[in-house]
């Protein structure tokens, strides 16, 4: 089948897999939906020095200054400084794994491949989210002498942790002059996170800086999709499956060098299926409504399960 023939073929076929979805959005539009902020990565006897700023306020031009997000800067005085924010997320699934991935929506003005202190304000500045069972916050150890750090392990600088998985940096491009939009996301590799019997997660979202001076972001708004996915996943593997432009403005491409597939699902936030196209082929191109999807790409009884963003 040609690609624009797969337009023309849509069957609403029941898949022999489950999948459960939760969604949350905070919108940082309407307040600060219920986040508090912190910093760490700094000697004690610098404390005064980072004058960290977390508050719900407007965009600074050329932004629409009359829309809200939430503002969050800090000065990294010497070598580093962890600027977060986090909050409770209640109502998932007990004793149960996740696969989870996060977007960001946020505001910069530092541009790419530009010099700075100590880094560069784009590139040396690491956006990382992630969750625990317990509540992040700071304490205070001995490495020559009282130092902040996290109870949680965040990895250090642009590398991951157990507990953060790093999403991107502040850069948004070699042009930027001014305050622009730009998206971060771990939406090629879904972050693993496993409930108590509470249900609950501790969400954290966090900059780990290597640029010697102010960084001042407008963080707009955060998605944050929570996962279950029961398939078989033999032969075809997920390095073997591209999906782009992700995110997308619509159109979804989709190929595959490793043969053929047979069957494409598409499923919904909530995780009813969407559609389903039937084919034999190795390429395919549909579009879609603005919205998150799964995307799963079956051949046989192998399955490679994408996560995809149409703005």
């Amino acid at each position: 089948m040609k690609a624009k023939d797969l337009l023309l073929t849509l069957s609403f076929i029941v898949p022999y897999f489950y999948v459960h979805t939760q969604t949350f959005t905070f919108d940082f539009g309407i307040d600060d939906q219920m986040f508090e902020g912190g910093v760490a990565d700094f000697g004690v006897n610098m404390s005064n020095q980072h004058e960290f700023t977390f508050e719900n306020r407007p965009y600074q031009l050329p932004l629409d200054t009359t829309r809200l997000a939430q503002f969050i800067s800090g000065i990294n005085p010497s070598d580093d400084l962890f600027m977060y924010m986090k909050r409770n997320i209640t109502g998932l699934l007990p004793n149960t794994t996740y696969h989870t991935t996060f977007v960001v929506e946020f505001a910069s003005p530092y541009p790419t491949n530009a010099f700075g202190v100590g880094g560069p304000p784009g590139e040396g500045v690491t956006m990382k989210a992630g969750l625990t069972l317990i509540e992040p916050d700071t304490m205070i150890v001995n490495m020559s002498g009282p130092f902040v750090v996290m109870n949680i392990d965040k990895g250090n600088q642009s590398s991951p942790g157990p507990d953060m998985d790093t999403i991107g940096h502040v850069g948004v491009n070699d042009t930027t002059t001014v305050w622009a939009m730009k998206t971060n996301d771990n939406l090629n590799h879904p972050f693993t996170f496993t409930t108590d019997a509470s249900g609950s997660a501790w969400f954290i979202l966090g900059t780990d800086s290597g640029f010697e001076s102010k960084t001042e972001l407008f963080i707009s708004k955060i998605t944050v999709d929570f996962t279950i996915v029961t398939s078989v996943e033999v032969g075809l593997k997920a390095d073997n499956i591209s999906v782009y432009p992700n995110p997308s403005s619509g159109s979804i491409h989709i190929s595959s060098n490793a043969g053929d597939f047979n069957m494409i699902q598409v499923y919904d936030n909530s995780g009813r299926l969407f559609r389903s196209y039937q084919m034999k082929s190795s390429e395919a191109t549909f579009n879609l409504p603005r919205s998150n999807y799964l995307i799963k790409i079956i051949t046989g009884n192998s399955t490679v399960v994408k996560r995809v963003v149409v703005q």
